[in-house]
């Protein structure tokens, strides 16, 4: 029974400080992104791939399966872009966030300006777009392209907005991260410096290199459409690129585990493994007597 309430306490103390914890609000929303996408494309997917077409065939389907893989897919890549601005601001520029004013504009405020620009942008768009939609049951996701994709002002800037200068956004501020850790690795205090911070430097390279390897061919390949240069093997790319995010989607859990507190504690309760088992089973294997058998 005391075992049962230490346990409680311990894992409601640290959700509580995980949502305290300024760096894990964008890992948040990046995650319920995720998680979004997930339950909502995966089984219509499996759905169509079982009965041949959208069911049901209904308007409403189309637009939320659009909604999953544009908006929920693109507030991914923008959180992630995020996340990389972000830890420059956590680990070389920790005074920005020292009062709760600052805190303020500096962490709450972008944060809640991303999610509602996410929200209407994409719904609006999606649920109420300028032009007319045409819903191809037959096909995955009723075609995979909603009508503002055509369009000149929102189709581009989806594209470049939201999509290209994401991806160079968390190549850039990724690979600026690790030149200044590199840089600034023999200066005076780094080691300790290093120690404070190698959590938030190791989850962004890890959830950066997710959205380089799965999302930046297709982002390269969309980029060099829309400048109008002859790429007619891009159209073949595309799909194999577009399959490539699932990879992403699932990564990203993974990637962003490595910063929860009591990881390994965990991991080992769900497999009933207990640290008191382990320096047992260790004792019993180095003290045992080796008894040599004869013929």
């Amino acid at each position: 029974m005391a075992e049962n309430i230490t346990t409680t306490t311990v894992s409601s103390v640290s959700i509580g400080a995980l949502l305290r914890s300024l760096p894990h609000h964008a890992i948040i929303c990046l995650n319920i992104s995720g998680i979004l996408f997930k339950c909502i494309d995966v089984p219509l997917y499996l759905n169509y791939t079982i009965v041949g077409e959208v069911w049901p065939p209904t308007a409403t389907v189309c637009l939320v399966w659009w909604l999953a893989d544009y908006g929920l897919y693109s507030a991914c890549v923008v959180f992630t872009a995020w996340i990389a601005i972000e830890r420059h601001i956590f680990i070389y520029h920790n005074h920005w966030l020292s009062t709760p004013r600052k805190r303020f504009f500096i962490h709450y405020l972008p944060l809640f300006l991303i999610i509602d620009y996410l929200i209407v942008f994409y719904v609006w768009l999606i649920f109420f777009p300028p032009c007319e939609n045409i819903y191809d049951y037959t096909l995955s996701a009723c075609g995979a392209t909603p009508c503002y994709i055509l369009q000149p002002m929102p189709g581009i800037w989806d594209a470049v907005a939201n999509g290209c200068l994401m991806d160079a956004i968390i190549v850039v501020f990724s690979i600026g991260l690790i030149i200044r850790v590199l840089m600034g690795k023999y200066r005076h205090h780094q080691a300790i410096h290093w120690r404070q911070h190698r959590k938030m430097t190791l989850q962004l390279i890890s959830i950066s290199s997710i959205f380089i390897i799965f999302g930046l061919p297709s982002a390269i390949v969309t980029f060099i459409q829309l400048c109008g240069i002859p790429f007619d093997e891009g159209n073949i790319l595309l799909p194999y690129f577009f399959f490539a995010s699932y990879w992403l989607m699932f990564l990203i859990p993974f990637a962003c585990l490595y910063s929860l507190p009591n990881v390994k504690q965990r991991i080992m309760k769900i497999f009933c493994i207990s640290p008191r088992q382990q320096v047992t089973v260790g004792v019993a294997m180095t003290t045992a007597p080796h008894h040599a058998t004869r013929t």
